[in-house]
């Protein structure tokens, strides 16, 4: 049998993944997860996860977004059953449907798309998808001996070779063991490259994203370690608002409220964060964790971005004061520039007290004792580029920038005035005097040498 690629089918969102076997191999089971779309395809049922069981005993899996209502389908192929396959498919994968070589049938998803009926018949081997939280674009792969392409999936062909040519090939061919001897080791080589360069995942718009902080001593402001010799990450305090600890929506500018109760413990931290002894140290992962699995495989280390507050304020013998608004400025790295909420990875980040010269008697400020709450409001600002701008004012969360600020409004405006102006001169200084010297004057006018009938104008006559 051989492999066969077909597709696309739906829209590639530019979130690469593979599901492919490490070792040559073909699907024992198909899992599938379906839910309500999101963005173009809200209000219809789509693929969201696909996970491939092989059967040599490896795993994978891709589901980005797992929601409660999702449902969940699987189908187990037997030893040397084949399948016709046909799909759904629109802006996102919608069904798969799948009728064995033994009569056995199995269907799962929505009905909403277009129908690709009878890509393939054969064994599945495995899917290159783009996925963000919906499966958005597939190619498949199968072992299969298909006839001609399905209408609308192109395949290319080699051109026929002249006679001259396969007589060449012939003789530069070499020998049949040698190319049975590599095939093997080449297999491994492309198979272990798909993997190793597998797309890591990216921010949606509007993620949450979760601060763990260090954890510190009380006592000593030093940083507590746990059995391994490794640093120990708590998570930020929970805020009152909330219910849970601060985090912050990947883009989303705005300002968030913040009241932490301070406790015995935390308040002395306090003490070592506005002396500068000891930073308020935290950090957030500067991606979502990976959502695919390998079986035998360890999956990739999660990567964070330092985020140290820089928190304002003065000690006095029972109480502290302290500037509670905090500045958040969060840099971050879009795919591709292109979209207005396009997704991303976190670059660099920082948070500081404003009017820090102000904290014993500014708007912004709190005196704080033991046991009262500490009421923080956080002014966040994302930059699409780890590079700042280079005009002042707010900088809003767009893909390619398209910032408008008074100075483009000004221009635009003068541009406006100016094209009227210019119209308006030549009106007056080109089109009406040739229109004027194509009609004759009437008698009524001071020369009173025209044709017309004594009042205004009339057509010339020649």
């Amino acid at each position: 049998m051989s492999q066969r690629v077909v597709g696309p089918f739906g829209k590639d969102t530019s979130h690469p993944f593979s599901l492919f076997p490490k070792r040559d191999s073909t699907a024992k089971v198909l899992t599938v997860w379906s839910g309500d779309g999101s963005g173009d395809a809200e209000g219809f049922i789509v693929i969201k996860g696909i996970e491939i069981e092989w059967f040599n005993g490896e795993i994978q899996k891709v589901y980005n977004h797992p929601q409660p209502t999702d449902a969940r389908s699987s189908f187990e192929f037997q030893e040397g059953e084949t399948a016709e396959w046909s799909l759904r498919a629109g802006w996102r994968i919608v069904r798969f449907e799948v009728n064995t070589s033994r009569g056995r049938s199995w269907a799962f998803g929505g009905n909403s798309g277009q129908l690709y009926p009878n890509i393939a018949n054969g064994k599945l081997v495995g899917f290159e998808l783009s996925s963000g939280w919906e499966v958005d674009w597939a190619k498949i792969t199968f072992l299969d001996d298909f006839g001609d392409p399905h209408v609308g999936i192109a395949h290319p062909r080699p051109a026929c070779p002249s006679r001259l040519n396969i007589k060449q090939q012939r003789q530069s061919r070499p020998p049949t063991m040698l190319l049975l001897a590599l095939l093997p080791a080449l297999a491994a080589l492309v198979a272990a490259t798909d993997i190793e360069h597998m797309a890591l995942p990216s921010y949606h718009y509007g993620a949450p994203i979760q601060i763990e902080c260090m954890n510190r001593s009380s006592e000593t402001g030093e940083h507590i370690e746990d059995s391994n010799h490794q640093l120990q990450w708590i998570p930020f305090p929970i805020c009152k608002e909330s219910g849970k600890p601060l985090e912050f929506g990947y883009g989303i500018e705005g300002e968030v409220n913040c009241t932490i109760p301070i406790s015995h413990d935390f308040f002395h931290l306090l003490e070592f964060y506005i002396h500068s002894d000891a930073p308020l140290s935290c950090r957030l992962p500067s991606r979502p964790p990976a959502e695919v699995t390998i079986v035998g495989e360890t999956p990739p280390a999660q990567e964070h971005i330092p985020l140290v507050f820089a928190i304002a304020g003065t000690l006095q013998l029972s109480h502290m004061h302290i500037s509670t608004h905090m500045n958040v400025l969060l840099h971050s790295v879009p795919k591709h520039h292109v979209h207005h909420h396009d997704s991303g990875v976190l670059d660099s980040a920082i948070s500081y007290s404003t009017s820090p010269l102000s904290h014993m008697e500014g708007s912004a400020s709190t005196k704080l004792t033991i046991g009262e709450p500490l009421p923080l409001r956080f002014s966040v600002r994302w930059f699409p580029t780890p590079h700042l701008p280079h005009s002042e004012g707010r900088v809003e969360w767009q893909g390619l920038g398209g910032h408008i600020y008074a100075s483009t409004f000004f221009y635009s405006l003068v541009s406006f005035i100016a094209g009227v102006l210019l119209a308006a001169m030549y009106t007056l200084g080109v089109i009406l005097p040739r229109r004027l010297k194509s009609r004759a004057l009437g008698g009524a006018t001071p020369l009173g040498h025209g044709l017309g009938n004594g009042w205004g104008y009339s057509k010339r006559v020649d």
